[in-house]
Parts: structure tokens; C-alpha cells; sequence
């Protein structure tokens, strides 16, 4: 348990429900001391949020953001583990369920909540994470269901091998992407599917049905070595990437995992693919680049008219083929950028590139809303945030890395909106995902003194731990390019007045049926009522000091007032 663990600054004492940059809804802090950081996040149609995370150093978490304690801790002088631990959230950010899950290594939650998990094995590993014990042994991956409330569902395994990327539906259906070398028996049942890689290191695709009996797989690949990169669904299809570091010279290999063939078509021995593979894992396209990408590159989202967006960075020598200009590029370390292929048939779109000095990232990306997409990542020295004619210039000092995020319109790839955030120490945004209430979720970490509030109000990180994980939950995300915010209605302004005297706060100005909420700093609803007198208490006596904020909404419209509690 941690107080106080973002400050927001006050500017003004009354905040509108609107404005030009994001409203921090909340945000936990869970690191306790040492490096951890969130990397993966996913939402349910429940609005829930799960996060997948580990520490990077001897340390400690705790999950539970609120007057109870979840603390993990880990001492990597004697303990052989990864430091890794998974944990839900409600849509307010209220703790619902978290534990250790060492070895873990990718994700997946169906719309109903259903999670499944990828954990690497070397010998044995308890996928009971109750009371009881089922115990899973081999030499490759387990693949684990649980159940929305974090029980224990079913486990199987998968020799050889271990998936990096998941996905899931209602159906029960998994998908999984990975890479292996020599061979796998990619069947986690009695039977066998051997698949044998050409080279150092293939990629492999799955599919698994509920009962986790092997519907169809397949490999890709050639002489040199094939990473897994990314992996997300299109309308029913499926959207991978992966990235090759070919021989000298570059020798093509097919992208079919079918009976078929389907050559790439580099030009140089570093490279990029993006691929489509229809429900039953047929081919349907794919495009080759010339990219010498960083080893998370390129991500890979659908677009609405069937097209895809790339996000990543890129190290070296790349061309980037648009609709109107070939630009051939030197990176001046890492270099960050934006690809799009316009519509099915993957015509040529445009590309935004950052690039000023040092290395800049793209790590995470959102899926299309709105008309834009929403990227981040993490930077060194300089970054550029406008692709553009104009010129957004962030500056660091240096390492550690600062994290930036932006919104970017889908149509030109004009810049919407970006900021920074950077602390004491290491700070980066490793994930993000759009809620079922378009709310943005991100995780990463965070360090002492950095502002999350992501160019809406200021909100202060205050952590002891070297860097923090961090998961919070935004509201009226920029994501349009006519430039007004969006997911929150507009409403008038409520002749609304809160005052703190002693241990009582006193809100006036509302009518009768109007709702008022009061919520904590990190914006977790502390009480709740409805007004039915000439004006509204809240005991503050058992609050400890801080900023609160006042909601009050009703027919006539809203307000939002933040008040200060000293003790």
C-alpha cells in the first residue's frame, strides 16, 4: 500500500470535464523498490485490465493499489526465477487478483475475460495458481488457461519451442507465434506435428482449439535467422510480422505456411515482413522491406480499409517505399517510425519518421481509433515528435531513457498531440490498449518525479523504486484529426462549490437527483451519493492528506472541482 503516489499539480482549482490534452482517469504505482516495469497489458469487454509484469532486479511489487497489500518480492542473488507476476484490475483500478507467475512470457485475454497464458519450461511448473497443484513438465512452452477470477482452467505442452505472441476469442480458439531452430512437436496432444526450421532460427504459427487440440500450423523462414515480432487479429484474419538477418548475399524464403509458395523479396540481408493469413491459417499476402529493425519490430496493426500500419525502429540502412517517394535512410542510431499499406491489396501509404540524435523506439501501438493511431515508445537524446513541415523537439540529457507517446492521424500521418514523460530514471511505456469504454490503458515504468498526465493536468510520479511499474487508464484520448478530444460527452458547466473545513468536505450548488462522486488523486471513487439537501458532507477523517476531486453530475450537466486536504 502506497499514499500519495501521484501528486497532481494545481494549476486551478476547478478542472473542465474537456480539454486539449488527456485526463488521467488513474494511475497505480506498484513498484516498492528495485526495477520493474508492465509489459504487457489487455482489456476485456468488461472493461477490465490485466498486466503482465516482472522486475528486472532484486526487489518488490506491490499489487494492490489501494488500503490492502499484494507485495511480491524477489531476491535474484539466490532465487533461479524471472521475477514475473500478472495482475487484474477493475475499470476504477481497484485490485481484483495478482501472483507470481515466474517464467512467463506472453499473454492473451478473451473478450469474456478467459486468460491464457505462455511460460517458458525448462523441467517443471505448478499452472494452479490456487490452493492445489498441476504440475506441467517438459522442455518448451506450457500453455495455460485460467479463468477470469484467476483459477485454474487447463494446461498443456508444446516441446521445443516457446510462443512470444498470443491471441484468443470467446471460442476459446489460441493462436500463438514463435521461433525455434532444429525442430518442434508443435502438437500438445498424443499426436505429432513436427516442424523443422531451414536455418538458424524460423518462425512458427499455431492454432489451437479449446480443448487445445491442434487445428492447423505452419513455418516460415530460410538459411538465416527469423524472429517473431508481432501478432494481432484483422476483422477474423491474422496480422504477424517478424524480422530476418539474412546471409551476404540474401538468400529469399517463402512466407507460405501452406503447401504453396509465397517468396520475399529483400534487397539487402536485413529485413522486415508483414504477413495476412486467413482463419484457417492460408496465406493470403504479404510485403516485404528492407529494414534492418530493432529486435521488437516491426508491430503491426489492421487498418479500417483493410490495410495495416507498422510501428518500430530501424537501425542502419532502410528504404521506405511510399505513394509518392522511395526514401532511402541512414539511422543516426536507432530511428523511429510509422508505416502505413493502404487498403486489401497493400498499396504503398506514407511513412513518419523520427529521427534527430540518439535512439528513439516504438515499442507499443494502438490499434485504429478515431481516425489515428497512438504510438510510444522511449528515446535518449533528441526526438523530433512532428514528422512533419514543423518541429516538435523533446531533449534528454541523456540515459536513462525518457518515455514519449503521440497521436497520429491515419490519413497523412500528421501529427495530433505528443509529450514526454521523464523522471529520475528510467521511464518507458512498453504497452497500451483501448478499453471497452475507449478509455487508453497503458503500462510500462515510470521513475521519481515524472508527469504522467500525458499533456492534460500535471500528475507527479513519487516512487522509492529505481523505476516502477505503472498501469493507468486515460480518458478523453486525443485520437481525432478534426483536433478535438474524444470518449467523454460534452456537458455544461454546473454552478458547483466544494470547500473543506476541518475534517468535513462540503459540496454546494447541486439540485436534488444529482449524483455526486468523490475520488482520490488517483481518481478511485471513494464514495458515492445522491443529493437530496441544500448541500452535501463527506467525512474526510479517515482521509489522509492530498488532492481529492469532486464530481458532480446531473441533467443540468457536469463539474469536476479538485480540492486539498491538509491534515
Amino acid at each position: 500500500m502506497r499514499h500519495k503516489a501521484i501528486i497532481p499539480i494545481l494549476l486551478l482549482m476547478e478542472l473542465p470535464l474537456l480539454s486539449a490534452g488527456q485526463v488521467l482517469h488513474w494511475a497505480n504505482l506498484l513498484g516498492v523498490s528495485g526495477e520493474s516495469m508492465i509489459q504487457e497489458v489487455r482489456t476485456d469487454a468488461q472493461d477490465n485490465i490485466y498486466v503482465f509484469g516482472r522486475m528486472a532486479n532484486t526487489g518488490s511489487v506491490d499489487l494492490d493499489p489501494g488500503p490492502g497489500s499484494a507485495t511480491l518480492s524477489w531476491n535474484f542473488g539466490g532465487l533461479p526465477g524471472s521475477g514475473c507476476f500478472l495482475a487484474k484490475y477493475d475499470s476504477s483500478g481497484t485490485y481484483q487478483w495478482g501472483l507470481k507467475a515466474d517464467a512467463l512470457r506472453a499473454i492473451a485475454v478473451s473478450p469474456a475475460g478467459d486468460v491464457v497464458l505462455s511460460v517458458l519450461l525448462d523441467g517443471s511448473w505448478d499452472a494452479d495458481p490456487g490452493p492445489g497443484t498441476f504440475m506441467v513438465s517438459g522442455n518448451g512452452m506450457a500453455l495455460v488457461r485460467w479463468s477470469t477470477n484467476g483459477t485454474f482452467v487447463a494446461a498443456s505442452v508444446i516441446e521445443g519451442s516457446i510462443a512470444m505472441h498470443l491471441l484468443t476469442n470467446d471460442q476459446g480458439d489460441v493462436f500463438l507465434l514463435g521461433q525455434f531452430t532444429d525442430s518442434i512437436d508443435v502438437d500438445p496432444g498424443p499426436n505429432v506435428a513436427i516442424l523443422s526450421s531451414s536455418g538458424y532460427s524460423d518462425v512458427w504459427v499455431a492454432k489451437l482449439n479449446a480443448m487445445d487440440q491442434l487445428e492447423w500450423s505452419g513455418v516460415m523462414g530460410g538459411v538465416g535467422m527469423e524472429y517473431a515480432c508481432d501478432l494481432a487479429f484483422s476483422e477474423g484474419d491474422l496480422l504477424l510480422s517478424l524480422r530476418t538477418v539474412g546471409p551476404v548475399p540474401m538468400q529469399q524464403f517463402d512466407v507460405d505456411p501452406g503447401p504453396d509458395t509465397a517468396w520475399t523479396n529483400f534487397g539487402q540481408n536485413q529485413g522486415a515482413v508483414a504477413i495476412k493469413l486467413d482463419p484457417g491459417g492460408g496465406y493470403v499476402r504479404h510485403e516485404s522491406f528492407d529494414w534492418p529493425v530493432w529486435w521488437q519490430s516491426p508491430l503491426v496493426r489492421p487498418l479500417p480499409d483493410r490495410g495495416i500500419v507498422l510501428g518500430g525502429a530501424f537501425s542502419g540502412q532502410a528504404t521506405f517505399t511510399n505513394a509518392d517517394t522511395v526514401e532511402q535512410l541512414t539511422s543516426s542510431g536507432n530511428d523511429a517510425f510509422i508505416h502505413t499499406l493502404e487498403g486489401t491489396i497493400w498499396q504503398p501509404g506514407w511513412s513518419d519518421l523520427f529521427s534527430e540524435y540518439g535512439n528513439e523506439l516504438i515499442s507499443c501501438m494502438t490499434p485504429f481509433k478515431d481516425g489515428a493511431v497512438v504510438v510510444s515508445g522511449t528515446f535518449t537524446h533528441s526526438l523530433d515528435a512532428d514528422p512533419g513541415s514543423g518541429s516538435i523537439l523533446y531533449q534528454t540529457q541523456g540515459p536513462p531513457s525518457t518515455a514519449w507517446i503521440g497521436s497520429y492521424c491515419l490519413d497523412d500521418g500528421s501529427h495530433i498531440w505528443s509529450t514526454v514523460v521523464q523522471g529520475t530514471g528510467k521511464d518507458w511505456f512498453m504497452d497500451m490498449a483501448w478499453s471497452a469504454a475507449d478509455a487508453l490503458v497503458i503500462g510500462g515504468q515510470c521513475s521519481d518525479s515524472a508527469n504522467v498526465g500525458l499533456a492534460g493536468s500535471p500528475a507527479l510520479i513519487s516512487t522509492s523504486a529505481s523505476s516502477s511499474a505503472i498501469v493507468a487508464r486515460y480518458r478523453s484520448v486525443n485520437s481525432s484529426c478534426d483536433g478535438g478530444g474524444v470518449s467523454l460527452p460534452e456537458h455544461a458547466s454546473l454552478p458547483v462549490h466544494a470547500i473543506i473545513r476541518g475534517d468535513v468536505l462540503i459540496v454546494e450548488g447541486t439540485e436534488r437527483g444529482d449524483e455526486l462522486l468523490l475520488l482520490d488523486g488517483l481518481g478511485r471513487i471513494l464514495e458515492r451519493t445522491t443529493h437530496a439537501r441544500e448541500r452535501t458532507e463527506f467525512s474526510m477523517a479517515a482521509q489522509p492528506a492530498g488532492v481529492y476531486l469532486v464530481l458532480a453530475q446531473g441533467p443540468r450537466g457536469a463539474r469536476a472541482l479538485r480540492v486539498v486536504h491538509c491534515l
